[in-house]
């Protein structure tokens, strides 16, 4: 059975998504990713399919959310550190 489907609301999709990202933490894949990017950024360690995976699970919650509700939401998921929340939240655009 199906979650019912809750008007959207920009902390609770965000903190799902952080629930969601940390529960996968992986330190080894993480590392690795920090060192192919130079150690620019932090990582969690989450591939892009998991990201898709989690960004589904947790979109599927929620009513569409409107252009003002994406932008709060884009830039609540920038600001946290592991670069896997600048990725999600480019993908949260398509």
């Amino acid at each position: 059975m199906k979650p019912a489907i809750k008007p959207f609301d920009e902390n609770e999709f965000v903190a799902g998504l952080r629930i969601a990202i940390e529960s996968r933490f992986n330190p080894r894949t993480a590392g690795e990713m920090a060192a192919y990017m130079r150690n620019q950024f932090e990582f969690a360690g989450v591939n892009a399919p998991a990201r898709t995976e989690i960004l589904r699970e947790i979109s599927a919650r929620f009513e569409k959310p409107n252009q003002k509700q994406i932008v709060k939401s884009m830039r609540m998921l920038w600001d946290l550190d592991e670069r896997e929340y600048q990725m999600l939240a480019c993908e949260f655009l398509t």
